[in-house]
């Protein structure tokens, strides 16, 4: 099968760019992951690739790494939780949660 590089979905107001993160060089870099978000036109972006959990906004976009579903190994952290994320969005504005074990 082939998958595409990024994707872009559209929910409600909001558009959220999705990709796997390899492409991000420096990986997690948060200039690179704005040049990204640039260039796709979305409001959040979802990457990943680290392995690490990671919220923040930047430049009044938010940026959103979910980290680990299977506690992978990460070269960049050598505490690795299980984890996943879930994403709300409601009319103007986003909540998300991080749930996991350690």
């Amino acid at each position: 099968m082939n998958y595409p590089e990024q994707k872009v979905v559209t929910v409600g107001q909001f558009r959220i760019g999705l990709c796997h993160g390899h492409q991000v060089v420096p990986w997690g870099d948060t200039e690179s992951l704005a040049l990204l978000q640039r260039q796709l036109d979305v409001d959040i972006l979802i990457n990943g690739h680290t392995h690490k959990f990671e919220a923040f906004e930047h430049e009044n976009k938010f940026y959103i790494n979910p980290g680990s579903a299977t506690g992978a190994y990460s070269a960049l952290d050598r505490y690795v939780c299980v984890k996943y994320l879930t994403v709300n969005v409601r009319e103007n504005q986003t909540k998300y949660g991080i749930l996991g074990y350690a």
